[in-house]
This record gives structure tokens, sequence and C-alpha cells, in this order.
């Protein structure tokens, strides 16, 4: 069987988590003047102190006198969206949205209600909705485009955010989050642009030149690759990400020597980095020292003991000396969510 340990990259990717709770101002004041309305205002200030449960009380008030009168249940159905009662939550949004309700906030909620329940095409159509009523901001493009990330979509990710680009081409944060969605999508040359035009705007970011590094590896120029590590380095000499990232293009190069020493370096210094045992224990690996590479490994997973990739690795050393404990590693990886271990068990 071929045995391929993974080597593993770090990297400082910022992206948007498609998290709850819609950043658009969503509880206000009625202009209203009758008697419901001003029920309704009390909760919005109790809502304002941060006293949820009493405003619950007079947003339900409301609801139960009047419910034509529409902003207690879209305030009521953002209060269940942030107690993560998603179902409640969607019900009382939709109705809100149904009746004719046009808070420019409420197709973000939904949308956080679905993901919420776990609908990614719900949550993404929601959202689309949102940008429709809210073209230009450059925040919901950048939420949905984490979204389409989150579903493997990473082409639509890469719109969205060349999209929010446009909109603030300063914003060096959303040039991070299109790059990582291009490398996921396997656009390396659109990836190292935008760390390009990172670098032109900050060439004092360590990440910036760690993470265009890491691409440049990745389209095999080895030479550039490590021109950058040594940049980053040069900039802050304790961003251990780029030494461990120059040790796996040195890994690759069969540059042990060198890759060893930035690993160990990294050790010495954060003695609990799991992906330097891990990338350590590899190295290890590839020169035949079976009982290292299970040490790194080891220790790796005693600081990350979730570390699926380090159980698959482990489970490589391991098959050459005992096959019954490398199959418990690799049905560990599996568990963790290292699908391609399931090949070397069916493979026993």
């Amino acid at each position: 069987m071929n045995t391929i340990a993974r080597l593993l990259v770090a990297v400082g990717l910022v992206m948007l988590s498609g998290a709850m709770y819609a950043q658009t101002s969503v509880i206000e004041e009625s202009k209203n003047t009758g008697n419901v309305a001003q029920i309704y205002n009390q909760g919005v200030k109790l809502f304002q102190k941060g006293n949820n449960a009493a405003a619950m009380l007079k947003f339900d008030e409301c609801i139960s006198q009047k419910r034509s009168f529409l902003d207690p249940f879209l305030a009521k159905g953002y209060l269940l969206l942030k107690d993560k009662k998603y179902e409640e939550a969607l019900t009382y949004l939709t109705t809100y949205k149904n009746k004719g309700g046009n808070s420019p906030a409420v197709d973000e909620c939904i949308a956080d209600a679905q993901i919420g329940l776990g609908n990614e095409g719900a949550a993404i159509e929601a959202m689309g909705d949102a940008i429709t009523a809210n073209p230009n901001d450059e925040r919901l493009l950048r939420k949905r485009a984490s979204m389409f990330i989150a579903a493997g979509r990473y082409g639509e990710a890469d719109k969205d955010l060349t999209k929010a680009i446009s909109k603030n081409p300063d914003n060096q944060a959303v040039y991070m989050e299109r790059a990582a969605a291009r490398k996921l999508n396997n656009n390396l040359q659109g990836a190292y642009d935008d760390y390009s035009t990172l670098i032109e705007k900050d060439a004092k970011n360590p990440l910036y030149y760690s993470s265009r590094g890491v691409v440049c590896g990745e389209m095999d120029k080895s030479d550039e690759a490590i021109a950058d590590f040594d940049k980053a380095i040069e900039l802050n000499s304790s961003y251990y990400p780029a030494y461990i990232n120059r040790a796996v293009v040195n890994i690759k190069k069969e540059e042990f020597e060198a890759a060893e020493k930035d690993l160990k370096y990294v050790i010495g210094k954060d003695s609990k980095n799991a992906l330097a045992y891990n990338n350590l224990g590899i190295l290890y690996f590839k020169t035949d020292k079976i009982d290292e590479s299970i040490s790194c490994y080891d220790k790796a997973i005693s600081y990350k003991d979730d570390y699926g990739y380090a159980y698959f690795n482990r489970g490589i050393s391991k098959s050459r000396i005992d096959r019954d404990a490398a199959m418990e590693d690799w049905n560990k990886a599996v568990s963790y969510g290292v699908i391609e271990a399931a090949r070397y068990i069916h493979t026993r």
C-alpha cells in the first residue's frame, strides 16, 4: 500500500463564520402612537438595557393584543434566534415577512435561523434576498461568501467577495477571504495575486508573505515559497507559522536537516504546538525513524486530542510494526473527519 503521510501548513486565513445574529439594526422603536405600540416600545427599551426576558414578555403581550402589528413578530423572532431556538425564531420571522414586514434585517435573520437548523441551501437563498434588498452591503456579501464556502461552492464565494472588494477596495480582510476561497477552488494563481495585492498594501505583514509562500509551495515554486517564508521571519522572528511552512516545503524538497531545524525551533519556543509535532513526525517517517515519528504524533495528540491527521499519520507509522494498532488510529482518524483514512482500513 502506498503510504503517504499528510503534511499540514500553518495559515492564518481570515474567514467570516456564517455566524448567528444579524448585525443590521433589528429591534427598533415604533413611531406609532397607539397603546400596543407603546407596549412594544417599552419592550424595545428593556431589550436595549439587556433585559431580554422582560422584553419578550412585552412583545408577547403585543402579539396577543394585535396580530396585525408586525414589529413584535420580528423582535420576538430575533430574541429567539439569539437564544438559539431556531425553529421558533423562524416561525415568527417568516410570519413577519409573509405579512408584509419590510425590515432590511429580516432576511438575514431568517438566514441565520436556517443555518442554525442546518439548512444550508435555504440559508443561502435567504441571504440572496437580504443582498437584493441591500445590494451595497459589503458585510452581507462576505457573509454569504462564508456560507458558499461551507457548502463547497467556492466559485460563487469568489464572485461575492469580488463584489465586496469593489464596494471597499481598501479592506484587506476581504482579499484574505477571497484568497482562501480561490485556494479552496484550486485557483492558485488567483490566490497568489490576492496575497501579492495584500503585500503591496502592507509590505510589513508576515502573514501575507507566509500565506503567499504556502500557495507558491502548492504551485511547485519552492524557491519563491522559501523566499516568502524567509521574509515573513525577517519581519517577525516570532511568527512561527512561517517556520512550519518553510519546513513543509523543505520536507517536500527532501531538505530534511533544514526542515528539522525549523520544526525543533518552533517546538522549543512553543512546546505545545501540535502542528509542528505532526510535521516533525512526518519528517522522521520519511527518514525511516519510525519510533521517533510515533513519539511526535503522540505529542501532537496529547496537545490536541481530536487531531484527526495526527491519528492518520501515526497509523501509517504504526503499520510498519503493528497493523492492529494502526487500524485503531485510522478508525479514530475517520471519526474526526479524515475520510481518506478509510481507504487504509479497507485495504487490510
